[in-house]
């Protein structure tokens, strides 16, 4: 009986409401509606903040007043940290109301907090808590896992040890209190939102965001951060940067014609002759992480897959990056212009890319335990590069013009321990010069070594442990590309 009247409450609570404008709810990404289909069940469908993903769920209301989380539909998607039939309280103080999802313990593992704001203005408003005093925001406001997940661990104890030694809390801190605790049981890899990146402010202060789709790795481009991509992810560029609306912001833009453009935009898309690239500039200290399995992809043949333009401090590790398309491409894998001091290491740059590298009055360039195959061109291009150098790396299959195109005005370049086998064009370009110590060099019997004289020490520098052969053997395996660093 009593069951019965809370339902029968409820639907005449909510009844009342239906002719008024909906309710609207944040979490502090993602923007909820609610609407009463019936049968006591309050319905909750939502989108986060990118439009890439969208929720849906159902609060039953049960005996002591909370509410349980329900599936309505098949399609029902559940945005928090918890399960289907968790618990849900609901919080209400004066201009405050919020829903405190639980977790198996009674712990708040999020919260869903009502507003009526836009979803924008909602989001400009998480912006502005942001630089809130903390002491304030713990007594005051009530939090939630996007603001949290800016935290590093030690920040967060610090937190809880700071409310938990108040003679009094307030309802607010309790709550503030129990998702800071729920969110040190959560491992710093899984600290993300659905769809959405992961941020941490570790000791150092810089930025770590994992991330796990196209718009969200975008997002996460910016000085000072550190890019993790998760396990077994697959990020296709093409898709996001040809929608205009991902590229609304300061330092975004949609560029048709990057020649004319003279704008101040750090992540930009940029037009080609057959797609979208994506282009990075003045972003520096920025270091790109994949693990197990995790792919960068664009299907233009004319787009880099990553261009870099005037940027310093760039890390990319543990990478597999190319065109979806096979046969030619014009558009190389990883383009640099005006960088310094860029590290490539265990990672594959794949055609039919045209070159795996080109790079442009650019210095300090270094990759390791790396592969270039099968680009449609050559292995790279470098036009006024100093200090360059590459250790450990496989350069195999390329074809079909200049293999290492390096220009007279290079300074410096390289290859040690490095093995190239069954490229289809000229090697080595008269005007460059390059250093070989102990590298295996298999050119194919008619391909051509140096369009000039070989062993002139001016340009080519061979140590005597630089193996050379005319034969189209291809290479043994060794540990280099990606994932191999798994392997020590």
């Amino acid at each position: 009986m009593k069951k019965l009247l809370i339902i029968v409450l409820t639907m005449m609570w909510a009844t009342g409401l239906h002719a008024q404008a909906p309710k609207t709810w944040f979490d502090g990404d993602a923007y909820f509606t609610e609407s009463f289909p019936g049968g006591g069940i309050l319905y909750y469908t939502g989108t986060s903040a990118d439009k890439e993903y969208d929720f849906s769920f159902g609060l039953e209301p049960i005996i002591d007043g909370s509410f349980k989380l329900v599936k309505c539909t098949d399609t029902d998607k559940i945005p928090f940290r918890a399960e289907w039939g968790t618990s849900v309280r609901r919080y209400v103080q004066g201009s405050i109301d919020v829903y405190l999802i639980e977790g198996p313990s009674g712990e708040i593992v999020w919260t869903l907090q009502r507003t009526t704001q836009t979803h924008q203005n909602a989001l400009a408003n998480q912006l502005w808590i942001k630089d809130r005093p903390l002491d304030q925001l713990l007594s005051s406001t009530v939090l939630n896992t996007h603001y949290l997940s800016e935290f590093s661990k030690t920040e967060l104890r610090s937190l809880a040890e700071f409310i938990s030694q108040k003679q009094y809390t307030n309802p607010i801190e309790k709550i503030n209190l129990s998702l800071i605790n729920s969110e040190l049981g959560v491992a710093d890899y899984d600290r993300y939102y659905v769809g959405d990146i992961q941020m941490i402010e570790d000791a150092s202060r810089s930025r770590v965001y994992y991330v796990d789709s196209a718009i969200s790795f975008l997002k996460a481009l910016k000085s000072g951060a550190t890019i993790c991509i998760k396990p077994n992810t697959v990020i296709n560029l093409t898709d996001a940067l040809n929608t205009s609306e991902n590229f609304k912001g300061m330092d975004y833009d949609w560029v048709d014609d990057m020649w004319e453009y003279d704008g101040d935009g750090k992540i930009i898309s940029e037009a080609v002759f057959n797609g979208r690239q994506l282009t990075i500039r003045n972003i520096h200290n920025l270091t790109i992480i994949g693990d197990y399995n995790t792919h960068i992809l664009v299907d233009p043949a004319y787009a880099y897959v990553l261009n870099f333009v005037n940027c310093n401090n760039l890390k990319i590790e543990n990478l597999t990056m190319g065109h979806t398309v096979e046969g030619y491409c014009t558009g190389g894998v990883v383009g640099l212009q005006g960088c310094n001091k860029v590290s490539i290491s265990y990672s594959d740059l794949y055609g039919c890319g045209a070159y795996g590298i080109v790079a442009e009055k650019s210095s300090g360039i270094e990759m390791y335990h790396s592969i270039i195959h099968d680009c449609s061109y050559g292995i790279m291009q470098l036009f006024d590069v100093k200090d360059a150098y590459f250790s450990s790396c496989d350069f195999v299959r390329n074809r079909e013009f200049l293999m290492l195109e390096v220009d007279s005005q290079c300074r410096e370049i390289e290859f040690s321990d490095c093995r190239f086998a069954q490229n289809q064009g000229e090697l080595f370009p008269a005007e460059g010069r390059i250093k070989f110590e102990n590298c295996v060099i298999y050119h194919p019997e008619g391909g051509q070594l140096h369009s000039g004289e070989f062993h002139d020490k001016s340009l080519i520098q061979m140590d005597e442990s630089t193996e050379v052969k005319i034969t189209n053997m291809p290479l043994g395996k060794r540990p280099v590309g990606p994932d191999t660093k798994f392997m020590k």
